[in-house]
């Protein structure tokens, strides 16, 4: 028996859609605007002055907060530290590299209040690792905007895959987060 018409039209759109267009996958989304869209040659300190590069992300999945040690930052990136590496409910799996950028030059005239702080509370091997961009210039060329905490999701290719703009809806973030991440480590 011959497959009908419309079986081999349906059997050959299915090949062609894209592995996004998947049911089971979430489409991934990166705005327009500047963002780095490889990780780079970046060199930065943790706050005890040990340096770190992509060589440390090598091969994971990494989920990277940008922030500040601000008034008006702060708050989300504890809150964001917090859901991603220490709730049980929320807390991503070991394997996702999770790095908090903290932008030093946004702190103004608390910046060595803020990095004592950090000194003190951080400890080697730690989740998620921080990071201290001294001059912004990190921030700058992830495309990050000032005063404002997003969300970048790089692949195992040091790849950006998705951007997290709206940290408002916690539970919608945290669900679309775990799905991207689940995703980018199948790949």
């Amino acid at each position: 028996m011959k497959p009908s018409f419309l079986f081999r039209l349906a059997l050959g759109a299915a090949l062609l859609l894209p592995a996004a267009a998947r049911a089971d996958e979430v489409p991934m989304r990166v705005p327009p605007g500047n963002y780095a869209r490889r990780l780079g040659a970046t060199v930065l300190a943790d706050p005890l002055g040990n340096p770190h590069t992509r060589r440390d992300a090598a091969g994971k999945v990494m989920v990277a907060i940008f922030s500040a040690p601000t008034m008006s930052q702060g708050g989300y990136q504890e809150k964001w530290s917090s859901l991603l590496a220490d709730q049980p409910a929320t807390r991503l799996p070991g394997e996702v590299m999770l790095v908090l950028f903290e932008d030093m030059s946004q702190a103004g005239m608390f910046q060595g209040m803020a990095r004592d702080d950090m000194k003190k509370q951080f400890v080697k091997g730690s989740r998620p690792l921080v990071v201290l961009d001294e001059t912004g210039a990190t921030f700058r060329k992830f495309g990050i905007p000032k005063n404002k905490t997003e969300i970048l999701l790089y692949d195992k290719t040091e790849t950006l895959r998705d951007v997290e703009q709206d940290l408002g809806n916690v539970d919608a973030t945290v669900r679309r987060i775990h799905a991207v991440t689940r995703q980018l480590q199948a790949e």
